[in-house]
């Protein structure tokens, strides 16, 4: 369940591992789902004591891909706020990796 995520006593390897593994059924994966990853994402920012890390920002990666490729065959409003939304939580959560400079010749 993406608000189990949400509890502030997983860690952002925990949070990201779990994004990456509720994400894995793209069939199943939609708008919503999209929405509860980039509240994960804006969670793992926000945690104090905690970095984004490579393997940390590759899980996130993968998940939101993953959630990309389910079905978005919606009339939403909402839809281009969420997905506007998504690129801006993975840009940041990009910026602010401790290996940031890594990333750049990996």
């Amino acid at each position: 369940n993406y608000l189990d995520l949400l509890d502030a006593t997983q860690s952002n390897q925990q949070k990201s591992e779990g994004l990456k593994d509720l994400s894995e059924n793209k069939t199943a994966n939609g708008l919503g789902d999209l929405q509860a990853a980039t509240e994960i994402i804006d969670s793992m920012l926000s945690k104090e004591n905690d970095t984004v890390d490579e393997e940390v920002l590759e899980n996130i990666v993968e998940g939101v891909s993953n959630i990309l490729d389910g079905d978005y065959n919606t009339e939403s409003p909402e839809k281009n706020d969420i997905q506007n939304k998504a690129v801006q939580s993975v840009t940041a959560a990009t910026i602010n990796c401790s290996d940031a400079d890594s990333l750049a010749t990996s």
